[in-house]
């Protein structure tokens, strides 16, 4: 029942006598449409009448027939990639089995008549074939040249005889990976490409037998140099590293559910992965685990460094997965994220509708506008308060609002809230949390609006709709004097990053990112690789410090107790905890391990509720909270806290560092 003649691409070689061939229409993956639903069709055909050495079965229940490998390497070799002339000459009907005669469209090769010149296949000798198979004297020709020849099987023995000749050295072994004996452990496949000295991973080569979803390849890892006497493959499922890809098969929620079809541009993604890498000669660079012991890795399909990953961003077919992104050097991470913005930029692929979100850099609500702010107080590691500078005088303006931004990009370490119940903080999180203190608060910054999110607030359980914040991302930036004078820009962001204080978020793709994440990336890689802060394993230094807080249900009898060692020299160094009212603080004294409430004893504000005592509080928030001070204490109140003066030291400009009399700031605008 032979067909006519057709034309194809071969797609994957299974063994030394059989293809998988596809129609030439449907092998670029440029031809199959968004939307489609099932797999291209294919032909696995059995070459007519030839018989190569059988493989292995993948379960491990049998072993290779002498020069299986070599058999099938060759036709892979041969005719992966290449388009070819074939037809059907036979078929087993209830097994589903075809038959056919397959042409190089290039060469003109029979790949029967070139197996069998090759040594790595036999003729079958029933008269059947012999009469229904057009080629046979060929093929059969083919392997009378080989047995000349003594090549492939037809080798010729130590003592001069001549037959189906034995494999020297040992049997070609697969291993699988997974624990237990005679398995390789997912730690030592990724110890594989790692460098003893710490340099750059190392590429092993490999072959891609199979491709599931378009970021699952199941490969077979090749000996290393050194070891190919052992003759030890390791075959593995890996993902890749960085991305992520519509899924062409997806898992059923529900038994009794019906398969869900393939997601938009999965087939056109997994067409891609299996024209470039499918049977193909690869090199992959093991990168690391998830938490489940999956393996990523990278796989490179030439040798300019170019990986498969980075080639389906740029189409469009994959979209960048930030917690494995993280696996990657910076350098390569940053080339992904280049990728797929180029596609983002072109509407490539799964990007054809992508517009910018409105809650990103460049939509409403302010977004992406460049404003001059005075930082009031800082939250935490990667929070801040803000208060809008008038552009017309350069001076803080007290009718404005106070607002709380967040680092774009930028996770610090928690605090311990009172409200989880929560003793003590995440380590490095104090030391993030006073790194800016020092450097922000006070001080002028440009906030650049990155983007904003809507988080729920707890609380809104049962049938009622659920209550969302909105939370504002920012980049923050400031001039300081350089070497020599010049101002630099300084961003804290990336110093917090650079000193191990905080990690860069990993981003859902299509989520906004600050709009230098790759810097933020660079950043966090160097720390990483020095072993700074939250990457090592050295313990904070100062940790949290016992504190005798006598702000808390204090009295005058406790404070007097004190006082002494208040009073011994003129005055101490003190930093503004909070700010009670506008001549009213709590105060944090480092050296004596000690918090009080102190109140100045010059000057009075109004008290809450009465006229202006918002304004008071708003300019002592503005001008006192979190700085380093120094006070003179002269006594003890009634209630325990203490009185005296405060002195304020001035950041730069007119002050020039100087320490000014808060009183003295209280009375000058009439607020006290």
């Amino acid at each position: 029942m032979a067909t006519g003649w057709l034309r194809g691409v071969v797609k994957e070689v299974g063994s030394g006598d059989s293809v998988v061939v596809v129609a030439a229409a449907s092998s670029s993956f440029k031809t199959i449409p968004p939307q489609c639903h099932s797999v291209r069709q294919e032909k696995r055909l059995i070459l007519s009448g030839i018989v190569a050495p059988r493989l292995a079965r993948r379960d491990g229940s049998s072993v290779d027939e002498p020069h299986a490998w070599s058999s099938r390497e060759h036709l892979r070799r041969l005719l992966v990639g290449r388009e070819v002339t074939f037809r059907v000459d036979d078929l087993i009907r209830d097994k589903g089995i075809e038959f056919g005669t397959v042409f190089d469209s290039g060469t003109g090769e029979n790949a029967a008549v070139a197996q069998c010149a090759a040594g790595l296949a036999r003729c079958k000798d029933d008269p059947k074939t012999q009469q229904n198979f057009e080629y046979f004297g060929q093929a059969k020709a083919a392997e009378e040249g080989a047995k000349k020849k003594g090549v492939g099987q037809w080798a010729f023995s130590s003592d001069g005889g001549q037959g189906v000749a034995r494999e020297g050295g040992p049997k070609r072994k697969v291993l699988q990976v997974g624990t237990g004996e005679g398995r390789v452990s997912p730690e030592d496949l990724v110890a594989k490409s790692s460098s003893p000295s710490g340099g750059p991973k190392t590429r092993l080569g490999c072959v891609v037998e199979s491709v599931g979803n378009p970021h699952v390849l199941r490969i077979l890892l090749k000996p290393v140099k050194g070891e190919t006497q052992k003759r030890e493959f390791v075959s593995a499922t890996v993902f890749l590293c960085g991305v992520t890809c519509p899924l062409v098969q997806r898992r059923r929620q529900d038994q009794d559910q019906q398969p869900a079809g393939p997601e938009p541009y999965a087939v056109r993604s997994k067409v891609f992965v299996e024209n470039a890498v499918l049977g193909r000669d690869c090199e992959v660079c093991f990168e690391g685990l998830d938490k489940y012991g999956n393996v990523y890795a990278s796989v490179y399909t030439d040798k300019q460094g170019t990986s498969l990953a980075e080639q389906m961003l740029e189409l469009g077919l994959a979209k960048t997965l930030g917690w494995s992104q993280k696996m990657l050097a910076s350098l390569q991470g940053s080339r992904q994220r280049q990728a797929e913005r180029k596609a983002k930029d072109g509407r490539e692929g799964v990007w054809h509708g992508w517009e910018p979100s409105s809650d990103g850099a460049n939509g409403a609500n302010g977004a992406g506008a460049s404003r001059r702010c005075l930082v009031t107080e800082v939250v935490s590691g990667d929070t801040v308060v803000l208060l809008d500078v008038a552009s017309e005088s350069g001076s803080a303006t007290l009718g404005g609002e106070e607002r709380r931004v967040h680092l774009a990009s930028v996770r610090a370490p928690r605090l311990a809230s009172r409200q989880r119940g929560e003793s003590q903080g995440e380590p490095w999180a104090l030391e993030a949390k006073e790194l800016l203190r020092q450097r922000l608060v006070g001080r002028e910054v440009t906030c650049v609006t990155e983007y904003e999110r809507k988080v729920p607030v707890g609380g809104g359980g049962g049938q009622q709709q659920q209550q969302t914040r909105t939370l504002t991302f920012c980049t923050l930036t400031y001039e300081e004097k350089g070497q020599g004078g010049q101002a630099k820009t300084v961003n804290p962001s990336e110093l917090l990053l650079a000193r191990g204080l905080a990690q860069c978020q990993a981003h859902r793709s299509g989520d906004d990112t600050a709009s230098n994440y790759d810097d933020l990336c660079d950043c966090e890689q160097r720390a990483k690789e020095q072993k700074k802060g939250i990457h090592g394993t050295k313990k904070p230094s100062g940790g949290a410090a016992r504190v005798n807080d006598l702000s808390v249900n204090s009295s005058q009898q406790k404070s007097r107790q004190f006082l002494p060692f208040l009073q011994r020299g003129d005055r101490v160094g003190a930093t503004v905890d909070y700010v009670l009212s506008g001549h009213r603080f709590k105060l944090l004294i480092p050296k004596q391990a000690v918090a009080i409430t102190f109140a100045l004893s010059d000057v009075r504000c109004p008290a809450r509720g009465e006229k202006h005592s918002d304004d008071a509080l708003r300019f002592a928030r503005v001008h006192c909270m979190q700085r380093d001070v120094e006070v003179e204490v002269d006594g003890v109140d009634r209630g325990g806290a203490f009185t005296g003066r405060l002195l304020l030291q001035q950041r730069g400009g007119g002050g020039g560092g100087r320490r000014v009399d808060m009183a003295e700031q209280l009375a000058a605008p009439g607020v006290a």
